[in-house]
């Protein structure tokens, strides 16, 4: 009989105690939920996921899929009206460093500035610093829309533009004026983004979260439960923002709050909010990542620079000095940024 399995299916309790923290810890800590079964809390909590999950899916299948690209076919020149940085920005669907580095690395091997080394950041340094500097000479080469703009901000104030913290605000407005000249060009055209989607995606995950914690207290939830609540939610936007960066101090000290807030979930609620918090989480990015599609026009733009990356991996493997045909004789270092 189904009540029978209902009753011998229980779910292990893996879980460590953490009763010896009522000895230390303050004395708003120790409150905690009121009892309940814990079958049934995980069961309705990992059903609440499943139908999040199954009303993604749905979405994503019969909305945002885009078709599956074909094999590439092999071009000796780059999608037209394309520069490096756009062709990343497209390929990646967003902007990040790497997108910078392509226009900076494209201006280079056209000739329009030189990127150096200076020599070591300090005496007993094994860094090197590193500087942007202006040709005294202006070559003949054609600049992308994004690369002119950025040609004509960098060096406002000096000839050399050393990579250091003393010119970070610099780049940081660099950046932020490459990345609204991408988005001007390819945003909408190439790149649909479905603003709405992602604010759904948004309310129903808080509120899920919010309804679940809701439910496991009994119906009620005062200040002194919705506050470390509120601190689990922002603690898990640090968690998923600092990993991808570890090398920055700020944010392993965000990770470090993160941890704490995580750490105020698990005491004040129980695991199973935890783990519930960070599956519908991932499950959220994981939607709001498939909100962004390419349009007829992007999706073509893609096919054809998979054939120029593919061909540039061939000609790298063989070792070929020279691209031939349309390309005009071109070195590859010439194409290096796409790459």
């Amino acid at each position: 009989h189904w009540q029978d399995w209902w009753a011998l299916a229980e779910i292990p309790n893996w879980w460590p105690d953490f009763g010896f923290l009522d000895k230390w810890l303050p004395d708003f800590f120790t409150q905690k939920l009121p009892t309940f079964d814990r079958q049934t809390n995980a069961l309705v909590l990992a059903g609440v996921e499943g139908s999040v999950a199954a009303f993604y899916l749905l979405i994503w299948l019969f909305w945002l899929r885009e078709p599956p690209r074909g094999l590439p076919r092999l071009r000796t020149t780059p999608p037209e009206g394309l520069s490096p940085a756009a062709s990343h920005y497209l390929a990646n669907k967003g902007y990040d460093d790497i997108t910078f580095v392509s226009a900076l690395t494209s201006l280079a091997s056209k000739g329009f500035l030189s990127i150096q080394c200076l020599g070591p950041k300090t005496t007993n340094s094994s860094d090197n610093l590193w500087g942007i500097s202006k040709r005294d000479t202006s070559p003949s080469n054609e600049k992308a829309k994004d690369e002119e703009a950025m040609l004509e901000k960098i060096f406002s104030y000096e000839a050399t533009v050393k990579i250091d913290n003393g010119n970070q605000k610099l780049f940081e407005k660099l950046k932020s004026e490459h990345k609204d000249t991408l988005q001007e060009q390819l945003d909408d055209s190439h790149i649909q983004f479905h603003h709405r989607l992602v604010l759904m995606a948004i309310a129903l995950y808080l509120l899920a979260v919010y309804g679940a914690a809701w439910w496991l207290h009994g119906g009620g939830m005062s200040a002194e439960f919705l506050v470390p609540l509120v601190f689990g939610i922002v603690g898990i936007e640090l968690l998923f923002n600092g990993v991808s960066n570890l090398t920055s101090l700020t944010n392993l000290f965000f990770l470090a709050f993160s941890g704490f807030s995580l750490f105020s979930v698990l005491i004040f609620f129980s695991p199973e909010v935890l783990v519930f918090m960070l599956v519908l989480r991932l499950l959220n990015r994981w939607f709001c990542m498939k909100t962004h599609a390419y349009t007829v026009e992007g999706q073509k733009k893609m096919e054809q620079l998979d054939g120029f990356r593919e061909n540039l991996l061939q000609k790298q493997s063989k070792a070929e000095p020279s691209f031939s045909g349309a390309s005009g004789g071109r070195s590859a270092e010439q194409w290096f940024p796409y790459a």
